[in-house]
């Protein structure tokens, strides 16, 4: 029977020693949980852009609920691959499929309630959903805590959270038609030459 990996904690992977260390033991076998007080923020950034940039050329040419779906399918694969990572590449991977998700489900909202429900109630609606967003972002941290606490690692959250990405994919095939009405749906702003 093959022992289970015992985590090993990195402090300050960002650069010099604790790189060098974490690429040093990034070896099949080993469980590393890298903490840094800066990130990399080169990979994030270029995985976020790449999915706003993405999602946004795609939304012009498919249904959004589509294009939603391959991102979130997208991140649940990145998590899982977070999770069974056994080398830098793999974890790269990861982190780029996150990174994607991330960078389009900031876009999406905003273009799934407009294509939805039109500009009339567009600020109240957007508030609503981006509301619903920022709280996941509040107690999402706080629940993965609770849970590595709980349970003592994060193998339960890196099972849930694809199976919750998986959910929210299948429901947002179930987005009906876009709504089909004028580019202000019957308001007439004064800036634009109405009363």
């Amino acid at each position: 029977m093959r022992e289970k990996p015992h985590p090993i904690i990195i402090t300050g992977t960002s650069r010099g020693t604790g790189a060098a260390l974490t690429r040093a033991l990034l070896k099949p076998g080993n469980r590393l949980i890298c903490v840094s007080r800066s990130r990399n923020l080169d990979l994030e950034a270029t995985a976020a852009a790449s999915g706003r940039l993405g999602s946004g050329l795609l939304f012009d040419r498919i249904h959004a609920g589509a294009v939603v779906f391959v991102f979130f399918v997208a991140g649940a694969a990145g998590v899982f691959l977070l999770h069974s990572a056994r080398d830098y590449r793999e974890l790269l991977l990861a982190a780029t499929l996150v990174g994607l998700t991330i960078g389009a489900e900031g876009d999406l909202i905003s273009y799934l309630v407009r294509s939805h429900f039109g500009l009339r109630a567009f600020g109240t609606l957007y508030g609503i959903a981006f509301s619903g967003y920022g709280l996941g972002a509040v107690i999402g941290p706080v629940d993965l805590s609770a849970c590595v606490d709980r349970h003592g690692s994060y193998d339960l959250a890196l099972h849930v959270i694809p199976v919750l990405l998986l959910t929210a994919s299948a429901l947002t095939l179930t987005l009906g038609r876009y709504r089909r009405s004028g580019p202000l749906d019957g308001a007439t702003p004064s800036f634009l030459g109405g009363a």
